[in-house]
C-alpha cells in the first residue's frame, strides 16, 4: 500500500513537471490562439468543451427542430 502511493505521488509529480514544461506555455498568444491552442493543457481542455458544446448544440437542434408531416 505504502509503495502505491509513492509511485502514484511520483506519477503526478512527473506530470506536473512536464506540463509546466510543455512547449508554448511560455509564449504570449493573441486571439483565439491564446483559447484554443494545441500547446498547453488549458488550450487543449477549451478545445474539448468548445467541441462538446457544439456537438450538444446539434443534438439539441435535431431534438427541437419541427417535425415534418
Amino acid at each position: 500500500m505504502h509503495i502505491l502511493f509513492l509511485y502514484q505521488l511520483h506519477s503526478f509529480t512527473t506530470v506536473n513537471k512536464q506540463r509546466k514544461n510543455m512547449a508554448g506555455e511560455g509564449e504570449k498568444l493573441t486571439g483565439l490562439s491564446k483559447h484554443f491552442n494545441g500547446t498547453t493543457m488549458a488550450g487543449r481542455a477549451n478545445v474539448a468543451k468548445a467541441t462538446y458544446a457544439v456537438m450538444g448544440l446539434l443534438i439539441a437542434y435535431q431534438i427541437m427542430k419541427p417535425k415534418k408531416k
